[in-house]
Parts: structure tokens; C-alpha cells; sequence
């Protein structure tokens, strides 16, 4: 009896470590394609979807041309974001967008703004990795 209670934790630990790198586990956000004004932080590589529709937004890429912390530039620079629009575990679309920008783009047969409004870090670290950048972004009806 211990030992099949304890086969039993076993596979659930299994089952429960294999559904964090199943795409349709992204984190759910209710309503991320409906009709009303959304904001999104999200961490670089992480995947948000809706619970109804099973599409979602992944955060794919990250650029940074900005100037480094206590260095002088003549040029501001900028941050571009990849992202991919994902359903069924397959990438439908895809597109950059530059902080501060809004883009147009279809999902599921209906138009939306998005809106690159902020990201962290702050200013380009010398160590620059890709996994210590977070954006928010704006989903909006059209």
C-alpha cells in the first residue's frame, strides 16, 4: 500500500514538471482577446494565452541599442521586443516593436493595437542578458 501511494507522488511530480514546458501552460490571462483594454507584464521568454481561445503571446526576443549606464551617447537608443502569437503550440504571426511604438495586428480574425508602454531594466547593463529584461504591453481592441 506505501508503495503504491508513493508511485503515485511520483507520477504526479512527473506529470506536474512535464506541463511547465507545455506552451498551452503559459500563464492565463482571462480575456487577453476580448473587447476591453489590457496591460501585460511580461518576463523575457514567457508565454501568456487565453483560457478560452488557447492563443497566446510569447516574448520571444529582446534588442537593446540603448546607451550603457555611465557612458555618454549621442544617440538615445532603443529597445525592440519580439513577440509571437501562438496557438496550438505553433507561431501564427509575429512581429517587433520598439518601446514606446504601437503596432496593428490580427488575432483570431480581429484587429488589435499594441502598445509597447515600458521596460526593465531601466537603462542597458554592460552584462546585458536577456532573461533580466521585463516589458509591458498594452493590448487593445480595435
Amino acid at each position: 500500500m506505501k508503495i503504491a501511494a508513493f508511485l503515485a507522488m511520483i507520477t504526479m511530480a512527473l506529470m506536474s514538471g512535464c506541463a511547465d514546458h507545455d506552451e498551452q501552460s503559459g500563464r492565463p490571462v482571462q480575456g487577453l482577446w476580448g473587447n476591453e483594454k489590457i496591460s501585460l507584464e511580461m518576463s523575457f521568454s514567457e508565454t501568456v494565452r487565453d483560457p478560452l481561445t488557447g492563443t497566446g503571446i510569447r516574448f520571444s526576443d529582446v534588442t537593446d541599442s540603448r546607451c550603457p549606464q555611465d557612458i555618454t551617447c549621442l544617440l538615445p537608443g532603443k529597445v525592440q521586443a519580439h513577440l509571437d502569437i501562438i496557438r496550438n503550440e505553433k507561431v501564427i504571426s509575429s512581429f517587433t516593436i520598439s518601446s514606446g511604438e504601437q503596432i496593428e495586428s490580427f488575432v483570431n480574425q480581429q484587429s488589435f493595437i499594441f502598445t509597447f508602454s515600458a521596460v526593465t531594466p531601466d537603462t542597458r547593463s554592460t552584462e546585458g542578458r536577456k532573461e533580466n529584461y521585463t516589458i509591458t504591453l498594452e493590448v487593445e481592441p480595435e
